[in-house]
């Protein structure tokens, strides 16, 4: 009796996930051509418009002086250069403090993040470097711009002395379709 019950209860759960499972699997329609076999063509139907998403080259490389033109925002760097800084912000032996200035403006109709964290600069070694306080002034401050709104100020990077082939990458957090990164090549 024990037997029975048990097997009736397996066989009753294993039913009850085989028709869950059944019923969330996807179903398609079968589509249906009245021309097939008749000579006729298909059907004409209406496509839906898909809005054109904006095309943008993250991977362009710009130079000191140029507008990188991202679908939110526009950046250019106006000026890269070693920053003097009191003796309680110097840089390690060896490296330097190295200002980038930069300028920002929004150019879609929403909120663009700023802020000098979204930089990073890279040198010809593949070495990653992050924004640092004390620096070349005025700092580049963390604010969000609307279109027509800039923001203006200097990103620093402690770097190595020596370091060449030097980039810089900003990519702000913005939800997007397209990926906003823009690229600049320092000139050093």
């Amino acid at each position: 009796m024990h037997t029975r019950s048990r097997s009736f209860t397996v066989f009753a759960c294993t039913a009850l996930v085989a028709g869950a499972l059944l019923a969330c699997k996807k179903k398609t329609p079968p589509t249906t051509d009245p021309g097939i076999g008749t000579g006729a063509g298909p059907t004409p139907t209406a496509t839906p418009t898909v809005p054109a998403t904006p095309s943008f080259d993250s991977s362009k490389l710009y130079k000191v002086g140029e507008t990188a033109k991202a679908p939110d925002f526009t950046m250019a760097i106006e000026n890269v250069k070693e920053c003097k800084v009191p003796y309680y912000f110097k840089a390690k032996k060896g490296n330097i403090k190295l200002g980038v200035e930069v300028q920002i403006e929004g150019s879609a109709d929403k909120d663009v993040p700023v802020n000098p964290f979204y930089a990073k600069v890279t040198d010809g070694d593949g070495y990653s470097y992050t924004s640092t306080f004390g620096g070349c002034d005025p700092e580049l401050k963390s604010v969000r711009v609307n279109k027509g709104e800039k923001a203006k100020g200097w990103i620093t990077f402690e770097v190595p002395q020596k370091a060449s082939n030097l980039k810089l990458t900003y990519n702000p957090f913005i939800v997007s379709t397209v990926k906003q990164e823009v690229k600049f090549d320092l000139g050093r």
